[in-house]
């Protein structure tokens, strides 16, 4: 049986030994070695496809590109880039998109966020409001220092629908407010004892003395400083003052743009008397409905074009019912002191306390 083995294995030794087994050994080696480059090529290129659409949706979501554009996009990609294997791979239509953004993008940025407000000091900022569909939703935004780019940062934390199928009391609006955003900050792990602000508009829901927000973070977070939106307390104290002043201006400022905002013929005509006047070739501004301290911009421009606008009604007030009346209000206008809409340096200065209250908050 030993004398058996020896023989076997010297004849192993010697065939090992031969031509034709070296030449077996390197065409295996070389066929698996280019089964792995070729396996190894494919992953990293399926990679890089990958890397290419995470890259492509985070610009999508960023710059707010519609989804069903991406349809057509791919396509252009590899028609654009024929030469390029990850333009090939690349597999993502809308529905793709939408499923990277909100399972894989909002994720990882969700996870980021919660790791720097786990060690960073944070002011809370909130809002409530009614959607299209009738939707009571609470928007929670943090403010911290971001020491990756070494700056304060406001970063939106939740949009927190506050009525769903399993809480339907509206009576409790401040408790209910409070313990949901409460709850979104511990089912998160985010530490309560590093909140060290509280900002909000000045309803009694939000900043009311007792059973309010405010008053609740009080209790809960020791020392906390607690702001009051003051553009919000600007826009009441303006919309106090405002009901004094005659309606008749403000009904002149809407008149006027709702008579010159949809005839391209009326426009060219008012443009005719503005180069007579030597005026700037402006259009008329419209009161906005919903913005802030808006009526100043309209009265400046009114302002500057009056000359031209009086020439306008005067010539037109005769063959237009609606000049008519116009003139008519311009001339009531002229009759009265006209000073006091005069934009002056302090009524200048509150149109543009937003934003420099906006710059000093975010330094």
């Amino acid at each position: 049986m030993k004398t058996e083995i020896q023989q076997s294995v010297g004849w192993k030794k010697a065939y090992s030994q031969t031509s034709v087994y070296n030449n077996a050994v390197i065409t295996y080696i070389s066929t698996t070695n280019c089964k792995l480059l070729q396996t190894s090529k494919s992953h990293s290129e399926e990679e890089k496809a990958k890397y290419a659409e995470l890259k492509l949706a985070a610009f999508m979501a960023e710059h707010k590109i519609p989804h069903s554009s991406m349809d057509h996009l791919s396509d252009l990609l590899v028609d654009a880039f024929p030469d390029s294997n990850i333009a090939k791979n690349m597999k993502m239509k809308h529905t793709k998109l939408q499923v990277i953004i909100n399972n894989v993008l909002s994720d990882s940025e969700k996870a980021a966020l919660i790791a720097d407000l786990k060690s960073q000091k944070k002011s809370v900022l909130i809002d409530e409001s009614t959607d299209v569909a009738s939707t009571k939703t609470m928007c929670v935004v943090v403010r911290y220092y971001d020491p990756k780019i070494g700056r304060v940062v406001s970063r939106l934390w939740e949009l927190i629908d506050l009525f769903g199928e399993e809480n339907v009391d509206h009576t409790t609006i401040a408790k209910r407010l409070f313990e949901v955003l409460i709850k979104s900050f511990e089912e998160n792990c985010v530490p309560l004892n590093n909140i060290v602000g509280f900002g909000s508009d000045g309803c009694n829901t939000m900043m009311g003395c007792n059973n309010s927000v405010s008053s609740r973070f009080r209790q809960l977070c020791l020392g906390i400083t607690i702001i009051k939106c003051v553009c919000h307390s600007l826009h009441l104290c303006s919309s106090e003052g405002c009901i004094e002043l005659p309606s008749e201006c403000e009904k002149l400022t809407r008149n006027i743009y709702n008579h010159f905002k949809t005839s391209s013929k009326r426009q060219s005509q008012l443009k005719a008397f503005q180069e007579f006047c030597d005026a700037k070739i402006h259009k008329m501004l419209r009161p906005a409905q919903t913005r802030w301290l808006s009526l100043l911009a309209v009265v400046e421009r009114i302002l500057e074009q009056w000359e031209a606008l009086k020439l306008y009604f005067h010539d037109k007030w005769l063959e237009d019912h609606e000049c008519r009346e116009i003139h008519t209000e311009v001339l009531l206008t002229l009759s009265q002191t006209t000073t006091a809409a005069t934009p002056t340096p302090a009524r200048t200065e509150l149109l543009s306390t937003q934003i420099k209250l906006h710059k000093e908050v975010a330094r």
